[in-house]
């Protein structure tokens, strides 16, 4: 099973200096964000004709748009996407990072043999192999 994980990070900053390198359409994505609990500020920048994001290590990766309009991604991963919310006028107000996890199945057998034990120890009536109550 795959979980969706999106996590909001606010943006700080516009971008100044070369930003008006990139394309008009990129120019409102780049910026600084804030990451939460004070754990640095990663920074979207264009450069070499391409958006890069800046980690607070100093760590740099290319930033490619996916097949869906408006949805990026690292290069360097296919795990986790990026997408930017914005205001009522269309200004940015964060970047958006979707993360898929992926969880491992648990066996049904042993989650019901779980549960029939943990049930039986709580309900003196006992349970069934489907949980209900006998």
């Amino acid at each position: 099973m795959q979980l969706a994980q999106t996590s909001v990070f606010p943006k700080q900053v516009q971008a100044s200096g070369a930003h008006e390198l990139a394309p008009p359409s990129l120019r409102l994505l780049l910026g600084e964000y804030v990451l939460p609990a004070g754990q640095g500020i990663p920074t979207l920048r264009w450069q070499s004709g391409g958006l890069v994001l800046e980690d607070p290590g100093g760590k740099v990766t290319a930033i490619v748009e996916t097949d869906v309009p408006g949805v990026w991604k690292a290069d360097d991963t296919t795990e986790k996407r990026l997408s930017f919310g914005r205001d009522d006028e269309g200004a940015v107000v964060s970047m958006d990072v979707t993360e898929i996890v992926e969880l491992p199945r648990v066996g049904v057998g042993s989650h019901l043999e779980n549960h029939a034990f943990f049930t039986e120890k709580s309900n003196p009536e006992g349970c069934d192999a489907q949980g209900r109550v006998r």
